[in-house]
């Protein structure tokens, strides 16, 4: 789901967005400071669409039926436990993803994560992407997704399934150095589970989510803001459809009620438009509004459906709310969460 870091430069001397921001009161808690991989060993489709018989350690045969994708509102969805993830998984929808990971990349100065992994990690579990497998070429990188759509290319130390991180197991493995997964929490039946796995399977969990939600520290933003209904809208669908955790924080809680150590977190403040005076944060807000006003008719069309919004209803409410975005006046935000802990057997052994 999301691209390589190599492919985009960091922008170096980016303010942290909390320093340039004026804080607001928090009250809610916050603190604003699988695949087939193409191997010897596996079973692929080759150019010609037929399944060539190779078994790896982990992976199974891809049913071809993983490749039905379900089309519906003129988009493409996972078919494999489809309706799982009620957001197109088309070549748009992923390169809106390709600009949250270089939006991500720049609010991180550049780090794909915060967890502090061994300097030289053996084995890391990416869930919903696989992009860290650049970055460390001497571990094992296994990357799962719902959908079947790996780049061409792969280093190779990735191997990539069609897995569900919600499965009773998983069939990746254990023993992680990190357990990592981006814009997933949101849409968790059971978090808990996952938590759970992750604690049994690995050293160091890390949640990375964008928070789907306006906010505004002035009274820039009115109570009728298009971005803001709308945004409240698509929560409400996304909850009827199961993904009662969108819009929501990871908390620290729920990873320390596991057995967790080390619990941080950390909530950055990310412009939506081009009003902030500073440059560089401007140039994020830029590609922020981009990625929300790309994203409009994909995070809709299940969740209004869900809601019985008709398309007409939908459509006019999408085109105020890309009218809103041009409007600097307006000084929105959105909130990204980075929750991350090391699991307490992990952490005596570095004491030790």
């Amino acid at each position: 789901m999301s691209g390589g870091q190599g492919s985009l430069p960091v922008i170096s001397t980016i303010p942290d967005p909390e320093t340039f921001y004026t804080p607001s009161v928090s009250v809610d808690g916050w603190s604003t400071d699988g695949f087939e991989f193409l191997q010897d060993d596996s079973e692929y489709v080759d150019e010609d669409g037929n399944l060539v018989e190779v078994a790896s350690e982990y992976s199974s045969s891809v049913s071809p039926s993983i490749y039905d994708h379900e089309f519906k509102h003129g988009r493409r969805y996972h078919s494999y436990k489809s309706g799982r993830y009620p957001v197109p998984n088309d070549q748009y929808q992923q390169q809106l993803e390709e600009l949250k990971h270089h939006i991500a990349f720049e609010l991180m100065g550049g780090l794909l994560f915060s967890s502090e992994i061994d300097t030289r990690p053996r084995k890391i579990l990416d869930i919903g992407t696989g992009a860290v497998a650049d970055r460390y070429p001497g571990a094992s990188i296994i990357g799962t997704d719902l959908s079947p759509i790996q780049p061409t290319w792969a280093p190779p130390n990735l191997e990539m399934f069609v897995d569900d991180c919600e499965d009773d197991e998983w069939l990746d493995g254990s023993g992680f150095d990190l357990v990592h997964l981006r814009d997933v929490d949101g849409f968790l039946r059971n978090p808990g589970a996952v938590i759970a796995q992750a604690y049994k399977s690995g050293g160091w969990i890390e949640f990375q989510d964008c928070i789907p939600i306006p906010y505004c520290d002035d009274d820039s933003m009115k109570d009728d803001d298009p971005l803001k209904r709308f945004s409240e809208l698509v929560k409400e669908g996304m909850h009827k459809l199961g993904c009662t955790l969108h819009g929501s924080p990871r908390s620290k809680e729920s990873l320390e009620e596991a057995g967790f150590t080390n619990v941080q977190l950390t909530v950055k403040k990310v412009p939506i438009g081009a009003w902030p005076q500073d440059e560089k944060l401007r140039c994020v807000g830029l590609l922020m509004s981009s990625y929300v006003s790309g994203c409009l008719g994909g995070y809709a069309a299940k969740p209004f459906e869900a809601l019985k919004i008709s398309p007409a209803e939908r459509e006019a409410l999408i085109r105020q709310v890309t009218t809103s975005l041009e409007d600097r006046r307006i000084h929105r935000y959105a909130r990204y969460s980075i929750c991350y802990g090391q699991k307490e057997s992990r952490a005596m052994d570095l004491r030790e």
